[in-house]
């Protein structure tokens, strides 16, 4: 019984540690930056092909 006591004060102390707090709050800025560059890559990736299909139909008429 002694045992799962100290290995539940440890976990405690685990997860009440302010290390383990900022590496949480670090990645989920991370996780909210990349989000943020993935919509601007598939944004990026649009437009690329929007200018290629308007270089495409520029062509077109001047052929």
């Amino acid at each position: 019984m002694g045992e799962e006591n100290s290995a539940l004060g440890i976990s405690m102390r685990l997860f009440q540690n302010p290390e383990i707090e900022e590496l949480k709050r670090r990645t989920d800025a991370l996780e909210k930056r990349a989000a943020a560059l993935e919509k601007e890559v598939v944004l990026l990736v649009w437009a690329i092909a929007a200018a290629a299909a308007a270089v495409a139909a520029v062509l077109l008429v001047c052929m």
